[in-house]
């Protein structure tokens, strides 16, 4: 279940090291871009190498002028924020609204996490892949960092159980039951992994 939240609502909590305006910022053009499907990466609030990549080549696509290669930083005393401002003139950034919605974690989110084999012989005979950790599954179904999960829940992420609420990136969330569903098909045999048939689960 997600509920949207106003720019304005995200809060300056004690333990964040950029500001919410710069957060804010490089999160909302990186939204734009992952719905323009010139994937940013994962959404980390920040202006990474691909996020920078990603606008490069919106904008040539798109036929738009290529700003300076001369940025500045933003100027807020006490932030930690390192990376450049990039020219996003011609975006319409203004219709990603809300940057942030809250989620409610599900029973199904939970079930996602498991115990992973440690070879894989034995993880390829499985259907899917569990989680290692419920923060994994979330940060995967928003298309999120962990550490940028993390930095919005302050505190919460360690242990999270099934209707919790979180702050998340409002991007449409990739629904992981739709891989968990998926029959095994030959191409996930202990065989192929291995070569050794002796290891291949199914009968001669």
């Amino acid at each position: 279940m997600r509920a949207a939240v106003p720019t304005a609502a995200v809060p300056n909590t004690p333990g964040y090291s950029r500001n919410d305006t710069e957060r804010e910022a490089a999160t909302r053009l990186q939204l734009f871009l992952d719905r323009a499907e010139f994937a940013p990466g994962k959404i980390d609030g920040r202006y990474g190498e691909f996020t920078l990549k990603a606008l490069t080549l919106y904008r040539q696509a798109h036929g738009l002028i290529a700003p300076s290669p001369e940025r500045t930083k933003l100027d807020s005393p006490g932030s930690d924020f390192p990376d450049p401002i990039p020219d996003t003139t011609g975006l319409s950034l203004g219709s990603i609204d809300p940057i942030f919605i809250h989620y409610t974690v599900t029973e199904q989110d939970i079930q996602l996490v498991g115990e992973l084999p440690g070879s894989i012989a034995e993880q390829a005979k499985l259907k899917w892949l569990p989680y290692k950790t419920a923060a994994e599954a979330i940060a995967e179904k928003f298309h999120v960092a962990v550490n940028f999960l993390a930095e919005l829940n302050i505190g919460k992420i360690q242990h999270i159980h099934a209707g919790d609420i979180l702050l998340v990136p409002n991007t449409p969330p990739f629904d992981g039951f739709t891989i968990k569903d998926l029959q095994a098909g030959p191409a996930l045999t202990a065989e192929t992994v291995t070569g050794d048939p002796k290891s291949d689960p199914r009968p001669n």
